[in-house]
């Protein structure tokens, strides 16, 4: 992580408190368009609602879906949200177990859910039962005329999953970022602060350098 993003990380933790109590009320006054959801691969969308002083919106909250599974995802976005049963596996069964148990500390710690074919790592949750109480709460206040798809370079995604994201076009706003300009594909947004980290560890902080969500929001 280059020096930029370090500072750039302790400066969002002493004021993300500030920011989301304050800040918030003053963003929320002047955002037009208040009634949009926000499909992520990780928690980018939770961030978003936060400092806006918004409700969540969206499933998509507090986890994180792994590149193959999320590309899966928004290709047949209402088959999995309104026809498909959440359940849940152990860490055991997870298609991503030798993947995870070596890199993530809190992995068979969480609740990991399964959609038909895909998996979702609930990584902010306690339990399946508040897992699965604010999914379906949060699915049913998806605006599907307010859209907005959010990719990144995260979890072992590879130049071949960015260049099938950078193909898809069913809903018209989006957002992507990457830490190698090579993998910049049409309107990918470029992060350097984590050039040297090979993928964009932090995609909240660090997007507002990059893109103006207000607005990508009122699009």
């Amino acid at each position: 992580m280059s020096i930029n993003a370090i500072i750039g990380k302790i400066i969002f933790r002493l004021t993300e408190k500030f920011d989301q109590k304050i800040l918030s009320k003053i963003r929320n006054k002047f955002l037009k368009k208040k009634d949009f959801t926000i499909i992520s691969n990780n928690c980018f969308g939770g961030w978003v609602y936060r400092i806006f002083g918004l409700e969540y919106q969206s499933p998509t909250i507090g986890l994180f879906i792994m590149p193959k599974d999320y590309l899966k995802f928004i290709n047949n976005l209402e088959y999995y949200i309104n026809d498909c049963k959440l359940k849940f596996i152990n860490c055991e069964q997870s298609k991503y177990y030798d993947y995870w148990i070596k890199r993530e500390k809190r992995f068979g710690k969480y609740p990991i859910g399964v959609l038909d074919d895909i998996e979702i790592h609930f990584l902010h949750y306690s339990s399946e039962d508040e897992a699965k109480l604010k999914w379906k709460r949060r699915s049913q206040r998806i605006n599907w005329n307010n859209i907005i798809i959010k990719f990144s370079d995260q979890n072992g995604c590879t130049q071949k999953e960015l260049k099938e994201f950078s193909k898809y076009n069913k809903f018209k706003k989006r957002l992507c970022f990457v830490a190698n300009k090579e993998n910049c594909f049409l309107d990918f947004i470029y992060v350097k602060e984590f050039k040297k980290d090979g993928y964009v560890i932090d995609d909240t902080w660090f997007c507002r350098k990059h893109v103006n969500l207000k607005q990508l929001i009122e699009l």
